[in-house]
């Protein structure tokens, strides 16, 4: 089915599935092309999968999820995406850092926890000082 044919509660599903994807793709320093390959579809079909002009298909997002390391759930999660309003954060940074955060787990699964409940006890101090100048005011 077409975008213009679809229904409208469609088009807005395929487009926050085509975020996500698009969101997932960069987060694992890959491009169209390459996350093309892995999953046997050209550029271009992921390109218009990210825009939200084609559906997906369940087995296409199973091949997806796959290739981009997380499960299906975790592909269609909505909680993985920033709800708290921030700012999106550059492609390029967030793409390094996970980079580093990857290679970290492999290297030393330890430092790995520690830096991932540092960066919890972190966002709970950025929420709790948000709070309070909410309050304040």
């Amino acid at each position: 089915m077409r975008r213009r044919d679809a229904p409208k509660g469609e088009q807005g599903f395929n487009r926050k599935i085509g975020q996500r994807l698009r969101e997932l793709r960069v987060l694992n320093g890959l491009t169209q092309t390459e996350l093309g390959q892995k999953v046997g579809v050209s550029y271009q079909q992921v390109q218009k999968y990210e825009r939200g002009t084609n559906n997906m298909t369940t087995w296409k997002l199973t091949r997806f999820a796959e290739s981009l390391g997380v499960t299906v759930n975790e592909f269609l999660c909505q909680e993985a995406l920033p709800t708290d309003g921030a700012a999106p954060t550059n492609d390029r940074m967030a793409v390094t850092a996970m980079r580093s955060l990857q290679k970290i787990e492999r290297e030393s699964p330890e430092t790995f926890a520690a830096l991932c409940d540092l960066m919890k006890v972190l966002g709970e101090k950025k929420k709790r000082t948000q709070r309070n100048k909410a309050n304040s005011s």
